[in-house]
């Protein structure tokens, strides 16, 4: 484990190669500078080019009902641990919070029904099948079901494991899908393509949509030719085995909204590699929003190998600048320490939040840094969650690591970011975490505090779990916390609170209302034997209210297996607490 008052800065500048017409990444010399008395950060920065994209007609891909039912199927969750191991860990995990005293009467979401005097706001909108995704047709005969939500003025766009669909942000009415994302990708549908992310870039007015083909290996590029996301795409594809010639895993996103270079700004993406031999790695890639934007071959600039004392990082979030007016120096990137740290997924603990800056990034000049910040709470991997029947076993909800797995967004100055913990107490709990980094005139990350750290941990009536947690801001600095939520006596399912920039840090005000709480026992396994759950939720800025935030996520249910809502809300009138 890394001592939690450590922190180290290092910069590398690249020169620029561009692979001619080869679809892959060339390694390039990189130069590290650090402090050889404190943790080092190293990586190695990558350029190349890509194939030229195509155009797509969403209105021309078949309807997912057309493509028949089909048994179901994973999506990987990758690990570098055996599935031994990784059991033995989640074992660990569970042997220490049953040593915690039970919660028998607590917090948790309430029913979806605003009782007085509490400060998160009732959705103002809820949206569910059929026009929302559910396991019972093509598109979404895979497990689990990973969220990504994108929104418009006029648009809320659903992304699953394995469809999209496109809603109308009033009133929720289904304008198109459920498409299966190997037709809207336009790859065989016999591929297995999953972990979707979704963007909206509020000044170009154009939705992005990425996903990962785990059978070719390759990284999905979708980006809106107009502000419809019904009509046209331009599409592209990115070989995910740069770093080490392994399987990608894990696809992340964020972008900014200009950069030198591009006035459009970047396309942020991140993915975990597993290397052949057992070991791991990751990549960081940035492209040029102009070249996204059309079906011109796309640039590739970015760093892969990226390491904290010799140990490879996993699941780096590229920050999502969701605000039309900010304009950070630098794109900024946040993880926690988790596959190599801590014993193995922080069996034993770890402390600390790495924040990483990429400046120039596509300009030609790319300086890349990071610092290593203490946290207020040592966090654990988290133990697997009850729910109803089901207290042992494979039949636990599957809680993943202690890893940041939802979208990060950067708004206003701030990074909002959340993770699953273990602890000194029953169940899952959540982490959040409100950051502020600091740059100098060169463009390096020099510093970060912490302005709001909430241990949400060992609260929770009948020994319940908060999980898979995505942090949603607005410009003024409220905020809504969409998570799954299951105990002793509650079947998974959506939740979601809000809080008040101006009400106390360190502490949530209320835990929120379920949006969709579950209605049935839920086990679906993998081949690991693990109780899979969607790995992320979903969460947008809306850009029709201020101060409102759309969250999506999945609960469980007796006939579909599992359904997924979409729910807004926010602080839309001062009286509200």
């Amino acid at each position: 484990m890394i001592g939690s008052a450590h922190f180290s800065r290092l910069t590398i500048r690249s020169a620029i190669f561009l692979a001619a017409s080869l679809p892959i990444v060339l390694s390039l010399r990189a130069q590290a500078q650090n402090n050889a008395s404190q943790p080092t950060f190293s990586a190695r920065p990558v350029s190349g080019t890509t194939a030229p994209g195509e155009t797509m007609d969403m209105k021309a891909a078949p309807p997912a009902s057309t493509l028949g039912r089909r048994p179901v199927r994973e999506i990987p969750r990758g690990t570098p641990f055996t599935r031994g191991q990784e059991q033995a860990l989640k074992d660990h995990a569970r042997r220490r919070a049953l040593q915690a005293p039970a919660q028998t009467e607590g917090n948790g979401p309430s029913a979806p029904a605003p009782p007085g005097g509490r400060g998160t706001p009732s959705a103002s909108q809820a949206f569910f099948p059929p026009n929302t995704a559910s396991q019972q047709n093509f598109c979404n005969s895979f497990i689990p079901s990973d969220m990504a939500v994108a929104a418009s003025t006029d648009f809320v766009v659903q992304v699953t494991n394995s469809c999209i669909v496109v809603l109308s942000a009033s009133g929720g009415a289904l304008l198109s899908g459920p498409t299966a994302l190997c037709s809207f990708f336009a790859v065989s549908c016999g591929d297995i393509v999953g972990d979707p992310r979704g963007l909206y870039d509020p000044n170009a007015g154009v939705f992005i949509v990425i996903a990962e083909d785990f059978t070719a290996n390759n990284l999905l590029i979708a980006a809106s030719t107009s502000g419809d996301p019904t009509s046209t795409y331009n599409l592209h594809s990115v070989p995910m085995g740069l770093a080490c010639g392994g399987g990608g895993d894990f696809p992340m996103a964020g972008q900014t909204l200009q950069e030198s270079g591009d006035a459009l700004g970047a396309l942020y993406v991140s993915w975990n590699e597993f290397c052949p031999g057992g070991t791991f790695t990751n990549d960081v890639i940035a492209f040029a929003k102009s070249q996204v934007y059309s079906t011109n071959a796309l640039t590739l600039f970015g760093f892969i190998n990226i390491t904290l004392g010799g140990v490879p990082l996993d699941h780096i979030q590229p920050v999502n600048v969701m605000n039309k007016s900010d304009r950070p120096r630098a794109e900024f990137l946040i993880s926690t320490l988790d596959f190599g740290f801590g014993g193995g997924q922080c069996i034993n603990g770890c402390n600390g939040l790495v924040v990483l800056g990429f400046y120039n990034t596509i300009s030609g000049s790319a300086v890349f840094s990071g610092i290593l910040i203490p946290t207020a709470n040592t966090y654990f991997l988290p133990p697997n969650a009850d729910q109803p029947g089901c207290t042992s076993g494979s039949c636990l909800i599957n809680t993943g690591p202690p890893a940041i797995t939802g979208t990060v967004n950067y708004s206003s100055g701030q990074l909002y970011a959340a993770i699953s913990t273990g602890g000194n107490f029953a169940g899952a709990g959540t982490l959040f975490w409100q950051v502020h980094p600091t740059l100098n005139d060169a463009g390096n990350v020099t510093g970060a505090t912490i302005l709001n750290e909430i241990c949400a941990c060992g609260v929770f009536r009948g020994s319940g779990s908060m999980y898979y947690a995505t942090v949603q801001p607005d410009s003024e600095g409220n905020f809504t916390v969409a998570y799954n939520f299951s105990s002793t006596v509650d079947f998974p399912g959506i939740a979601y609170l809000t809080q008040r920039v101006t009400q106390a840090t360190g502490a949530f005000e209320d835990f929120g209302f379920f949006l969709a709480a579950g209605s049935a026992f839920y086990q679906q396994l993998d081949m690991f034997g693990r109780n899979r759950w969607g790995d992320y939720t979903g969460t947008a800025f809306s850009q029709t209210i201020p101060n409102s935030y759309w969250f999506s996520g999945e609960y469980s249910d007796p006939t579909q297996i599992w359904d997924t809502a979409i729910g807004e809300n926010g602080y839309t009138d001062p009286s509200q607490p």
